[in-house]
């Protein structure tokens, strides 16, 4: 195999993460005292970055325009380690965005996507990158992915017998992902995602661990509902659980699912058992929940253990 033969493929959004963050009271309808920080995002991009981070070989498949942002996306992305050589550069259009206003308590108060670009992401660039599939352990489709490309991905995934992952990133995002979800053999959702492609509401942990068991129930053979400050419900076709949040103060929430999804799929290939995949997962969202970057640069398996024991 060769050094950068993969062992999971990111297939998604790669933006810039626009993130104003309020430290008092927010004023609707006015501008408000506060700071303002640029990193480089998207949720495929994140969790490519986090996989890289703890030592995955990871590739990127993601459009990005030729502009300054879409080169700023592809140094900083390669720089942590994943391989960015698959990135489609596009001349149409301007590089995907991610507006965010967080509160003085690391709430977010609203958020804009603007993932136009991500239309490009076809079904031919996937094909095209079909020997990517041979050998990797794990594929993950985040669902700013068009749908039709999706389904490319479903059928090389069965071709090449490996393992999908869906983040189905928004609740407007998971609906149109409904009539395929049982396609993927995992799942990393928040609760209101959850309720989009089950068609019910998970607004508490026993809705969200009944929708889990429910997913499985339906063909799926992993399922993460993160409900934030109240932890994580799984479900698996082997067991059952729940990791309570571990309690920090929020600097910034974005990309701190990211890291959770990320850390379990790395626990996952690499045959950690769903429980402590979990835990780890829970562990690398609060050491980003404390972090300015949407990503910690700093991410290791050792700080990850360091975070559970402190």
């Amino acid at each position: 195999m060769s050094e950068w033969a993969p062992e999971v493929v990111v297939i998604g959004a790669a933006c810039l993460d626009i993130k104003g963050r309020i430290p008092g009271q927010v004023h609707q309808g006015t501008s408000n005292p506060g700071n303002v920080r640029i990193t480089v995002g998207g949720v495929a991009r994140n969790i490519a970055e986090n996989l890289a981070r703890l030592g995955t070989r990871a590739t990127l498949l993601a459009v990005v325009a030729r502009d300054p942002f879409g080169h700023q996306i592809v140094k900083h992305t390669g720089a942590a380690g994943v391989d960015v050589s698959q990135v489609l550069f596009s001349r149409e259009q301007h590089s995907s965005a991610y507006l965010a206003v967080v509160d003085g308590e690391g709430s977010l108060t609203a958020a804009v996507d603007d993932t136009a670009l991500i239309s490009e992401l076809t079904a031919r660039y996937v094909y095209d990158r079909r020997r990517l599939f041979r050998g990797a352990r794990m594929v993950v489709v985040d669902a700013n992915t068009p749908v039709q490309t999706t389904e490319t991905v479903i059928r090389l995934a069965r071709t090449y017998n490996v393992p999908l992952c869906l983040d189905p990133v928004s609740f407007d995002l998971a609906q149109r992902y409904r009539d395929q979800v049982t396609n993927f053999q995992l799942l990393t959702c928040g609760g209101m995602e959850a309720g989009a492609l089950f068609g019910r509401p998970v607004t508490c942990r026993r809705e969200a661990a009944a929708v889990a068991r429910g997913l499985v129930a339906a063909g799926m053979s992993v399922v993460l509902i993160n409900l934030g400050p109240a932890g994580v419900v799984y479900a698996s076709t082997e067991n059952n659980g729940y990791a309570p949040a571990i309690q920090c103060e929020i600097v910034d929430p974005t990309g701190a699912a990211d890291a959770l999804t990320a850390t379990v799929i790395y626990g996952l290939v690499n045959g950690i058992s769903l429980d402590e995949a979990v835990w780890l997962g829970v562990s690398a969202a609060t050491l980003t929940l404390q972090s300015e970057e949407t990503v910690r640069c700093d991410l290791s398996l050792d700080l990850l253990y360091q975070q559970l024991v402190s």
